[in-house]
């Protein structure tokens, strides 16, 4: 079981569903897949907070309409002055911590040739090992 931050688990969590779009052989697809049952079981709850948190940050930090709505110009949220204050905000959100137990892959285990580093780089150290 490790620790890291929501940032980090979710950039892990859209990585893993990029790499089940895949044809893996079938060690890696089997702990690409263990990987994902388990993201999703750990990243739900945290998911709502985290949402409630933003809409929440939205409504302290966002300039209000004549409703005392947050206003919305050009499709985005008006924070005016206080969109420092927003950003402080949703960074300590996705600073909240998670635990995670990691499935192990083996780097051998994963195609020498279809897959790119970008994909794979925040899988390193924590879930994709060295043989």
């Amino acid at each position: 079981m490790e620790t890291v931050t929501y940032e980090i688990a979710l950039e892990q969590f859209g990585a893993l569903k990029g790499l089940g779009s895949i044809a893996l052989d079938e060690k890696a697809a089997w702990g690409v897949a263990r990987n994902l049952a388990r993201f999703k079981r750990v990243l739900k709850p945290i998911e709502e907070e985290i949402t409630e948190g933003h809409q929440a940050a939205i409504d302290l930090y966002a300039e209000k309409d004549g409703d005392g709505k947050p206003r919305v110009v050009n499709g985005n949220y008006d924070f005016g002055d206080n969109y420092k204050s927003y950003q402080k905000r949703v960074k300590e959100l996705e600073s909240t911590e998670v635990q995670i137990d990691y499935f192990k892959i083996k780097q051998s285990d994963f195609p020498k040739t279809e897959l790119k580093g970008i994909l794979l780089a925040p899988l390193l150290d924590y879930i994709i090992t060295e043989d």
